[in-house]
């Protein structure tokens, strides 16, 4: 390529058009999470139990078990999974209502604590209502908060219509 009056003419002379420069920006608008949404991909599972075993050999690892690989998980650790993926939905989900509950402060009360009448059990955020004076287990009369469109939520109410058989 030759250069002639600030242009710029191939071999044959004829006028070369160069391309413009192109500007590339990339935007990060990813929504970080806290709990074991940093740690584990929830939506790399596609049933309830995958994703407790995996959650629960992962705790594992991370105690620096002792123990072999291919050791079966006793079904503790597999609740513990559960109640873990529990409690990071609703940090994730409910932060206002869980810091209320916490601290009592004197802000006004936030509406679904008014709505559901909410409290805190082992950090598990809880339902009261009418039904918490039956005779039924307390997971039935005091049901968890838990937000509607998660995958996890998915994946727990799938497992409970398969082993009820309302598949």
């Amino acid at each position: 390529m030759q250069k002639e009056n600030g242009h710029k003419f191939n071999q044959h002379k004829q006028k070369v058009k160069l391309p413009q420069p192109v500007t590339h920006a990339l935007a990060n608008n990813v929504q970080t999470q806290t709990g074991l949404g940093q740690i584990l991909d929830a939506s790399r599972n596609n049933t309830l139990k995958k994703l407790l075993r995996a959650t629960a050999y992962v705790l594992r690892f991370a105690r620096k078990s002792k123990e072999k690989d291919g050791t079966p998980l006793p079904a503790e650790e597999n609740r513990h999974a559960e109640e873990l993926w529990i409690k990071s939905i609703q940090l994730n989900s409910f932060q206002e209502e869980i810091q209320y509950l916490r601290c009592y402060t004197d802000t006004t009360m936030p509406i679904l604590v008014q709505q559901f009448n909410l409290y805190l059990d082992e950090d598990i955020l809880r339902c009261k209502g009418r039904v918490q004076h039956s005779t039924l287990a307390q997971e039935s009369n005091t049901p968890i908060l838990l937000l509607t469109h998660h995958h996890v939520v998915e994946l727990i109410i799938s497992d409970s219509h398969e082993r009820t058989k309302h598949s």
